[in-house]
């Protein structure tokens, strides 16, 4: 049995319909998928902001493969962040808008 890989997916927020389809696609695909969470209901205090960044930088640890998901290119202040963090650790990254697909 070939080993599952790991992806944590990366990028705005306000991609969130993107990050979905996606993950969907991945998992069907027969790969762990592991992305942000998304806040539904009302406004998170800094310290819960901080929680889920902590936690985001983890699932970075965890991965085999990070994928930007950088509709149009767009890379926000934390999402570089995160891609700087993956290339300490010498994650393979790949980018959505350049068409490149995990798994």
């Amino acid at each position: 049995m070939n080993r599952v890989k790991v992806v944590t997916l990366c990028g705005s927020r306000k991609f969130a319909a993107v990050f979905k389809k996606i993950e969907t696609d991945l998992a069907l695909r027969g790969n762990v998928v592991l992305g942000p969470v998304f806040n539904v209901g009302g406004q998170l205090t800094a310290h819960e902001v901080q929680l889920l960044r902590a936690a985001h930088f983890k699932k970075i640890e965890l991965a085999d493969e990070v994928l930007v998901i950088d509709v149009n290119e767009y890379v926000g202040p934390q999402t570089q962040k995160e891609i700087a963090y993956a290339r300490t650790l010498n994650r393979v990254i790949k980018y959505y808008s350049q068409g490149e697909s995990a798994g």
